[in-house]
């Protein structure tokens, strides 16, 4: 099992087409991560409402990334692939595919790990979850 340091030195540095918001003085930069396994029906619901508060996402400088932690499950794939280019349209955003199920907990220790590595405060989200702006 790897731990903190581990993950962070596999923490590839990400550059987004859309320039980033820089937030307000005194806010650390975001990174808001979802983790799904399966249950590609819930991906439109929480992109959507994240995507319904785009604003905010920009104001906090926030990025999104979308887990896949099902990897040989073509219908969440396709379900991530179709609606990543209406997030991207308004603010930094992108698919981490794991290269196997690694649960909940290791999927959000990725998160944690780049938000530490880049000097971000992290957020996450389940895949069933609805943000209001």
């Amino acid at each position: 099992m790897q731990n903190a340091a581990e993950f962070a030195a596999q923490v590839v540095e990400f550059t987004h087409e859309n320039t980033r918001a820089l937030p307000a003085p005194g806010i650390r930069p975001l990174l808001i991560g979802v983790p799904f396994y399966k249950n590609e029906r819930f991906v439109s619901s929480v992109v959507r409402s994240l995507i319904n508060s785009a604003a905010e996402i920009r104001e906090v400088g926030a990025e999104l990334i979308l887990y896949n932690d099902s990897p040989d499950y073509p219908p969440l794939q396709a379900a991530l692939d179709d609606i990543l280019p209406s997030a991207e349209a308004l603010f930094p955003a992108r698919i981490e595919i794991n290269s196997a199920n690694i649960g909940f907990v290791r999927t959000m220790n990725r998160l944690i790990a780049e938000g530490v590595a880049r000097g971000f405060d992290v957020l996450m989200l389940n895949s069933d979850t609805v943000v209001f702006p």
